[in-house]
This record gives structure tokens, C-alpha cells and sequence, in this order.
């Protein structure tokens, strides 16, 4: 028996959905077996008896915190399909006592059940008869079958108009939570949901920005604005018949027509501008206004924070002729004054010392972000601009006045803005392309991989040019309603304000190979801004240098959820002042090797000396840390370091302080791989780059790093850790980390059979959202298009999910573990579909192997970014590869598997 208390209680332990179901079932002796160090050489993987599963006749409701999507994730709901395998009394309760369906988050569109309670003795085939749903149909126009485009090299717009998403008709949302019509738009550092109003006529966009931090740290929408055409353009005879709703790629905007109407809105690209320029061949006449989101003062305590906050109304007004809106946070002093400075109180309560104040400037002062917009008509044309900006001024009025003198300049030069933003995006979508066909079949699911990977490399680049990470938890597209209609609030979203590393990365890792090393660098730039705090976090708490960020981080400071580190522990030092009271991340600080490893990646792939310069200290101070943070252990028989306590990601976890080594982790795979990937890479860089001194430095410490961990079976595979606690908490299989993301092993460089064990005896075979089967796949060579569980198969699973509920756009994906729109379930599905055509060798030289995990029957033309400044242009049509190198000096490194 197991006691969640409340569902409250529940929510906050609530790390990732599908993970919350997995820690309950262990911690309650439910299915999942316990496995020990060193492993034995078989597992009993006997389900268990149904025990208890009536009990408190509500179908096992008290595991999983009595909501739908704990339901879901339990008995495996798939999507539009069937209840998994929960028994027909479970349907019929939880239908009619919680109104759940089977239309709720899944989408694994598979025959059998996918959560825990597949272990159960009585799990059977999902209860709904007939076949799983068909994927979304591609939009039109699509390419026929087996048909290639030809003009990738001289005309990569018209190749990509095929994978345009056009809407001929609306889904009525008028009971909807969300505003379901939505398309995005975006420059990199703003972005908007868009949408149209057939009944009413009008064009609306929610505006984004991941700079929009409130007085209490949550992100926050910047403005909605709509433009009205009048007479409306969608009613009347023929109108209807005529409506089209178009994202087009190759411009990144969203195109509207309907009976003599069409109007264009984008986000423009190079300046912070949004433009909605309607065509006037019908005659229309147009205004544009703005809806407040805050129209009203609130206080409330944040999701995992300790403190009630005040987030101030928005300010609508006219200035200088022009609609103005913005939201101000309030002085430092002024919000210190009241207990309301969220800086002050996280850098107190997460007792980071007094030094960490001072060691990088309070981002929430002062931040006011909003925009002017103006509409500007004449005979053909009229033009709504919005000009847009977030800063810190003393004055808000010299915000204003800036803003206004923009927008003015903004709807004047609106042609020159629309065609510089065009001219970015021909440039960006020459960078790389990749384009799947499959020959002589039906090239419905290939066409769905190529769509979905174009449309998530757009959607990344519309927010990934910001100061600040992509927001995994929804990004910049929930189109949620206020709740005065119907909807959970504009500005809400799961799991709160901060990036959460297991997730934030997602979207990150194919960057290089697609020739966006520019989006990379602003990740890495955001670390870099807070790294002096982290460094004085690792000076306070252990009182030697280094840095670490934990598993949550706030990107304006690098400090974590309140709740997470402990509410009330303010001077306090027991327990010790480094331990966090999270129970998912008690000691999980390996995040920081993996973000190591991207800048070292990064420099592989660019050979930017300045770059490398202004990152590298990011590396260093994560590897100071390391060298230091263990010495107290000592060395084990074999001269090698102890890392304890530690744990394996979230899956094999290290409850309470102190550790006991019964029930903690040793020596866990992910913190051992990437110390020997991220050692071994500074050891390649060049010596006019590393002093000697550090060279020696880390060429010692890669001597004593503990052996990556191995089962005891005949034959050993990669284990999760060298010891490990009896019971898993979450869904991670830390072995593979080995693949994804260290590459210490690859189908570059070779995979050992212990690495390819370790694969085929996973633990959890889950491989949406964050889950990352997919590239494990891809690294370890498995490109076999009839295995179910090799990459083929896998990348074309995550491309055929359907859009998250309440959104149709089809690169709008469902909750899984993040909020809708998830970022991570398209980002993983990237970096498999880049691994399966071109891997690194990392070997210091750049080089890269082609096809390494490629199938025959998948024809592909691809253009492909690789380590040290190299592009490859090539093709895979009817299993043979062609391709050429540029510059050609760099042909030697580039090699090729077979495709299988």
C-alpha cells in the first residue's frame, strides 16, 4: 500500500506524466521488477496478480492522482482508438465518473496497450473494435507517389510549397478550451499564434516572446491583436466556398483567401515587426485593435514556487496617434519592499550566498514587453504593423516613445520589411533539406516524415533565435482561452516558468547538422549568462569552484523551482544547503556534460575560435566540478573515482539525504559516458585553443573516470549503473546514453555487442515526447524498415501522431510528458531522422559517415551540414548513395555505410 495524499500532493511529485505512473507502480509492487547491481543474468518478468484493482471501487484512480491523463497513461489510452488494456467496468467508470475518453492524450496508434498496466495479468488488446485511425491526410497540393522534387539546388521554394498546410474550412471552437485554427508565425525572438474569425471577420494573433518574464518569474503572453475587415469578407454568397487558410513555408507566414479577399501576416525575419496586410480588391475597409490579456491585477503562488506574487494589469492605451500596449513589472526596490522580488527570494531561499546577488544583474525589474500597432491604408493594399520589444527601461515612457516612433517607421516601409524577411527565410531554407520518398508504395507516410520534419525545423527557427531556450513545456504556440471563455487562461501552461533539461534539449541536438549552428548558439548563450551564478551556487555550497545547473533552471538566472530546492530553508543547513528536496533530482546534475557536449559539438561543426573562446568556460567550469565534487570518496581497488551519491537520470533514483548506498546509485552510466565524451572532446581541441596545463588537467581526470558499466550476464551488456537501488522511478533507460546523446558508442565509430544488447533488452521501450529509442536506434546502426523496433519504423510512428487536442495544426503536438504544444516529441524525431543519414566519427578530423542507419526502400535527396565547415548534397535513390562534398578538399572524411 502506498499514501499520495491528495491529488494537490500528487500533481506537485508529478514530474513527467507517463513517469508518474511508473514511480507509483514500483513504489507499490505493481509490475515492474526490481533489479539490483550487479544484474542478474535473466529478469523475472512474470505480470503480477491483479491485486487491489478494485480498490476503493474507482479503478486504481488513487495511483495516479484521479485525473484523465493519469488514467491514460495507465492503461496505455490510445488516441481516437480504445481504452488500452483496462478492463470494460474501468471504461465504463471512468467515462462516466471523470468523463474521460479515449480521444484524450495518446496517439501511439498501436493495437496493444502502452502503460504499466500492460503488465497485468488480465492486459489485453485495446477494448474498441476495428483498426487504429488512419494519420492525417497530407494536405493539398501533395506530391504524387515515388515523385522527388528536382529543384532543391536552384529552386528550394517551389520543392517546398508541396509541404504547405492548407485549411479550406474551420473546426468550430466556439466550446473549445483552445483556440483550435491556430498556424504559427514567428522572427526567432517573437512569435503568434494566427488564426481567422469567419463569423465575425477577423484576423487574430497572440503574441510570444520567451523574453516576456513576469514579476514572479512565469512567462507570459505579450498581446493579442485582431484586425476586423468590414464588410466581412467570409460571409455572403461564394465567400465561403472560396476560404483557404495557408502556412506557407517557404516565407514563413500564414496566407488567407476567400471571394476577392486575401491577406498575408507574418512574423517579419530582422526586425521585430508582425505585419497583416490585407488586399482591398473587394473593397474592405480595415481597423485594428487590441484585447487585453490581463485586464486585472492577480495574485497567486506559481507552480513549484514557495511565495505568493502579484502580477500587475497590462496597460492599453493610444499615444502619439497609435494603440500601445504593454505589461511593466515593478523597481527592484519597489517589489523588495513588499517581499515581491522573485530574484531576491530564490537567491535567499535557495541559499546560493552573498555573492550570487551580485554575480549577475536582476532580469526581472523593470521588463516591460509589448507593442504599438498602426494600419496604414491605401488603394490596394492596407497594413496593420505591430511593432514589438521587450526591455528594462528607467522610464517607461522612453518605451513608449520608442515603440511608437517604430511602428510609424514600421507601416510606412512595410514592403522593404515583407521582402528582407523573405529574402531571410530563402537564405535559411538553403542551408539543408531533407526529402523521403518511398518507391512504388504509397508515399503517405514518407510524405508525413518530410512534412513533419520541415515543419519542425520552421517552428524552431519562428523561437529559437530569442535570448532565451525554446519553452518545451507548450513553446510559444498555446493558443489557450481566458477563462471567461471557457479556456484555462492565455498565460497557463504544465509545469510552470523554468526549462527542464530532460526536455528543454530535445529540440536542440539536429541544429548543427541542419546548418542552424546560429539557433545552437542561443542556448548556449543563455548558460553562458548564467554561469557566474552557478558558479557562486557551487562556491557556497561546497567551497571550491566549478559550476553545475540543476534538472529545473530559470533561464534569466540558472536558479530552480523554490519548491524544489524547499520552501522555508533560508539560512538553514540542515539538511546540508547543496541538497535539493526534489525527489526526482535529489542528484542529478549530468545535464550540464550533456550541455557541455553541444558546445564542443558546436565547435566541431563551426571551427569558431571566437565562439569556442566565449563558450569553452562553461565546459571548464562543469569539469572543475566534476574533478572536485567526489575527491572525498576517494578511489576504488582499480584507481578509479566513486561518483556517489548520483543517480541514473530520474529512472534509478537516490531517495533522501544522507545516501545509503542500498538504496542509492554508483558510479550511473549517463555521468560516466559523459564524462569520457566530453573529456575526450577537449582533449581533440587544438593547442592554440587549450593551455597546457588544462590539458593535463583533464587527461588525468579521463584516467581515473570508472569503466562505462556492464551487467553481469554472458554477454555483458551496458547496465543503468554499477549499483543500483532496488526499484525505477520514471521511464529513461540510462544505458543508452552511452548512444543518445554521448555518442561514446555509434554506428560511426562502431557499436559493441554490449551496446547493442543493451537496446534489444531495454527496459522501456516507450518513444514519444522526450523518450529517445528513436536516435538510440539511429545511433546504434538499425535501419532494418521491417523491425518494429529499429529507426525506420520509429521515426515513422512519431511523424504519423496526430495533433494535441484542442489544436490542428499538425506540428502542434500533444501533452506527453511537457503541455501542448510539446517541443520535444518532433525535436527527438529530428535528431534520428539527422543520425540516420549522417553520423559524426568524432574523431577531431570532422569526420562523418553517410547512411549508417539508412533504408534501401526510402528514396532521399538531402543537403546536410557536417563537422568542420563541410556540406553534403546527396541522394539515395533505389539503395544507391551519390553525393558530393564543398568544399572538395574535405571528401577524404566523409565515408558510407550500406543502407540495409
Amino acid at each position: 500500500a502506498i499514501d499520495l495524499g491528495d491529488t494537490a500532493s500528487m500533481r506537485g511529485v508529478g514530474r513527467h506524466s507517463a513517469g508518474v505512473m511508473y514511480m507509483l507502480l514500483s513504489a507499490a509492487a505493481v509490475a515492474v521488477t526490481s533489479v539490483t547491481s550487479p544484474m542478474p543474468d535473466s529478469v523475472d518478468r512474470t505480470p503480477m496478480a491483479v491485486t487491489g484493482l478494485t480498490r476503493g471501487a474507482v479503478w486504481n484512480c488513487d495511483l495516479f492522482g484521479c485525473t484523465c491523463q493519469g488514467m491514460a497513461d495507465y492503461y496505455g489510452v490510445i488516441s481516437g482508438y480504445g481504452f488500452g488494456c483496462a478492463p470494460p467496468p474501468a471504461m465504463t467508470w471512468w467515462t462516466s465518473t471523470k468523463h474521460c475518453s479515449a480521444s484524450i492524450h495518446g496517439g501511439d496508434h498501436a493495437y496493444y496497450c502502452k502503460g504499466p498496466a500492460c503488465a497485468l495479468a488480465n492486459a489485453t488488446k485495446c477494448q474498441s473494435p476495428g483498426p487504429p485511425p488512419a494519420p492525417p491526410a497530407p494536405p493539398s497540393p501533395a506530391p504524387p507517389p515515388s515523385t522527388e522534387c528536382t529543384t532543391w539546388a536552384t529552386d528550394p521554394a517551389a520543392c517546398l510549397r508541396y509541404y504547405n498546410v492548407e485549411w479550406t474550412d474551420l473546426v468550430d471552437d466556439s466550446k473549445s478550451a483552445t483556440w483550435i485554427n491556430t498556424m504559427p508565425v514567428g522572427n526567432g525572438r517573437f512569435a503568434a499564434n494566427v488564426w481567422v474569425d469567419t463569423d465575425a471577420g477577423t484576423i487574430h494573433a497572440l503574441i510570444s516572446s520567451s523574453a516576456a518574464w513576469s514579476e514572479a518569474g512565469e512567462l507570459l503572453k505579450v498581446g493579442h491583436v485582431v484586425v476586423t475587415v468590414s464588410p466581412n469578407p467570409f460571409s455572403g454568397a461564394g465567400a465561403g466556398a472560396e476560404f483557404k487558410q495557408t502556412f506557407d513555408v517557404p516565407t514563413g507566414s500564414v496566407r488567407v483567401a476567400a471571394s476577392n479577399f486575401t491577406a498575408e501576416i507574418v512574423m517579419a525575419a530582422g526586425t521585430d515587426v508582425l505585419l497583416i496586410t490585407v488586399g482591398m480588391s473587394g473593397g474592405h475597409t480595415v481597423t485594428s485593435s487590441m484585447v487585453p490579456i490581463r485586464p486585472a491585477a492577480t495574485e497567486a503562488k506559481p507552480a513549484f514556487d514557495c511565495t505568493e506574487y502579484s502580477t500587475s494589469a497590462d496597460v492599453v492605451e493610444t499615444a502619439f496617434g497609435v494603440g500601445v500596449f504593454y505589461h511593466r513589472n515593478p523597481s527592484a526596490a519597489t517589489a523588495a519592499a513588499s517581499n515581491q522580488s522573485y530574484f531576491r527570494n530564490v537567491v535567499a531561499g535557495e541559499n546560493l550566498g552573498p555573492n550570487a546577488g551580485a554575480a549577475i544583474p536582476d532580469g526581472i525589474a523593470n521588463r516591460t514587453f509589448g507593442g504599438a500597432l498602426h494600419t496604414l491604408t491605401t488603394a490596394a493594399a492596407s497594413t496593420t504593423a505591430v511593432a514589438l520589444a521587450v526591455a528594462q527601461p528607467d522610464n517607461v515612457n522612453d518605451f513608449v516613445t520608442s515603440l511608437t516612433a517604430a511602428v510609424t517607421e514600421a507601416v510606412s516601409n512595410a514592403t522593404a520589411i515583407q521582402a528582407a524577411s523573405d529574402g531571410w527565410w530563402t537564405q535559411f531554407h538553403s542551408r539543408s533539406h531533407v526529402e523521403v520518398s518511398a518507391p512504388g508504395t504509397d508515399d503517405g507516410p514518407t510524405f508525413l516524415l518530410t512534412r513533419q520534419f520541415v515543419l519542425q525545423r520552421m517552428i524552431t527557427a519562428f523561437q529559437a533565435r530569442s535570448p532565451f531556450p525554446i519553452k518545451f513545456n507548450g513553446q510559444l504556440f498555446t493558443a489557450n482561452k481566458p477563462t471567461t471563455e471557457g479556456g484555462p487562461g492565455v498565460d497557463f501552461r504544465d509545469w510552470g516558468g523554468l526549462s527542464w533539461w530532460q526536455n528543454l534539449r530535445s529540440a536542440y541536438y539536429s541544429m548543427l547538422s541542419t546548418g542552424d549552428a546560429d539557433l545552437l548558439e542561443t542556448l548556449l548563450e543563455c548558460f553562458l549568462r548564467t554561469l557566474p551564478l552557478a558558479q557562486a551556487r557551487v562556491q557556497n555550497y561546497f567551497n571550491f569552484s566549478g559550476a553545475f545547473w540543476p534538472e529545473y533552471t530559470h533561464p534569466l538566472f540558472g536558479t530552480t523551482h523554490p519548491s524544489s530546492y524547499g520552501c522555508n530553508r533560508a539560512g538553514s543547513t540542515s539538511p546540508p544547503i547543496w541538497y535539493s528536496e526534489d525527489p526526482w533530482n535529489h542528484y542529478n546534475l549530468q545535464g550540464a556534460l550533456d550541455l557541455s557536449r553541444f558546445v564542443l559539438d558546436h565547435y566541431a561543426w563551426t571551427g569558431d575560435e571566437d565562439a569556442l573562446a566565449r563558450f569553452l568556460p562553461i565546459v571548464v567550469s562543469v569539469i572543475d566540478f566534476y574533478a572536485q565534487r567526489f575527491v572525498g570518496n576517494g578511489l576504488d581497488a582499480h584507481g578509479k573515482m566513486i561518483i556517489f551519491p548520483t543517480q541514473a537520470v530520474e529512472t534509478w533514483q537516490c531517495p533522501g539525504y544522507p545516501a545509503n548506498e542500498a538504496t542509492c546509485v554508483t558510479n550511473d552510466t549517463p555521468t560516466v559516458a559523459g564524462l569520457h565524451s566530453v573529456l575526450s572532446s577537449l582533449l581533440q581541441l587544438p593547442a592554440t585553443v587549450v593551455p597546457a596545463a588544462e590539458r593535463r588537467k583533464w587527461s588525468t581526470l579521463l584516467e581515473i573516470v570508472p569503466p562505462i558499466p556492464m551487467t553481469n550476464a554472458t554477454p555483458p551488456a551496458i547496465a543503468p549503473g554499477e549499483k543500483l537501488p532496488p526499484k525505477t522511478s520514471n521511464v529513461e533507460n540510462p544505458e543508452l546514453y552511452t548512444l543518445h546523446p554521448y555518442r561514446v558508442y555509434s554506428a560511426a565509430k562502431g557499436v559493441p555487442e554490449a551496446a547493442l544488447l543493451a537496446y534489444r533488452n531495454k527496459r522501456f521501450s516507450s518513444d514519444d515526447g522526450w523518450c529517445q529509442v528513436a536516435p538510440d536506434a539511429a545511433l546504434a546502426g538499425l535501419g532494418n524498415r521491417s523491425a518494429k523496433d529499429e529507426a525506420p519504423a520509429l521515426v515513422l510512428a512519431r511523424a504519423a501522431m496526430a495533433p494535441a487536442a484542442g489544436y490542428r495544426f499538425p506540428a502542434f503536438m500533444p501533452h506527453l510528458q511537457d503541455y501542448e504544444p510539446s517541443a520535444d516529441h518532433l525535436g527527438m524525431f529530428s535528431n534520428a531522422v539527422v543520425w540516420m543519414l549522417m553520423q559524426p566519427v568524432d574523431d577531431g578530423k570532422g569526420s562523418v559517415v553517410l547512411s549508417p542507419a539508412w533504408p534501401c526502400d526510402w528514396d532521399v535527396q538531402f543537403k546536410l551540414a557536417a563537422p568542420h565547415n563541410t556540406v553534403v548534397t546527396g541522394s539515395i535513390v533505389k539503395g544507391k548513395l551519390a553525393y558530393t562534398v564543398d568544399p572538395p578538399s574535405r571528401a577524404s572524411f566523409v565515408t558510407a555505410h550500406a543502407c540495409q
